[in-house]
């Protein structure tokens, strides 16, 4: 007895295979994020915690303050403490796990230079919104490592 995935036929199972040996095609695999992305830089990171750590060194977040919503994933702590980034939390909307958007603007202080909004099982931010209560104030980064 064995096992195929359905998505793997046995007429595909050479591409299969050659797809775990090969190395991917970045460059075409851009040109089509692109498509989906004009004017955008894409980098391809190996996961969420390194690409927190570039979003840091690119826009220059070391001693500073960050915005969190209060239900977020603990890969965040040792990253902010490595570079000495306080986290400043909001409480979360239970019924959407969302921060509850009323509280942003208490919390904001000098040394606050962001706001990491999650995306929490299905339920999106209302970026539009926030953008027009921060008003261009604070760069938001947007996890939607669990959406």
């Amino acid at each position: 007895m064995y096992f195929v995935h359905p998505q793997i036929k046995l007429n595909n199972l050479n591409k299969a295979i050659s797809a775990l040996i090969s190395q991917p095609d970045v460059r075409a695999f851009t040109r089509k994020l692109f498509v989906y992305f004009p004017k955008k830089q894409i980098i391809f990171t190996d996961m969420g915690r390194s690409a927190f750590r570039i979003i840091i060194e690119k826009f220059k977040l070391e001693n500073s303050e960050i915005i969190f919503p209060a239900y977020i994933c603990d890969i965040f702590y040792p990253i902010l403490k490595n570079y000495n980034i306080k986290p400043v939390f909001i409480d979360i909307d239970l019924k959407n796990f969302n921060i509850k958007s009323e509280d942003i603007n208490k919390k904001i202080s000098p040394k606050t230079k962001a706001i990491l909004i999650s995306h929490t099982y299905g339920f999106p931010f209302d970026l539009a919104g926030l953008r027009k209560t921060l008003g261009g104030k604070l760069l938001i980064i947007e996890d939607c490592a669990h959406s």
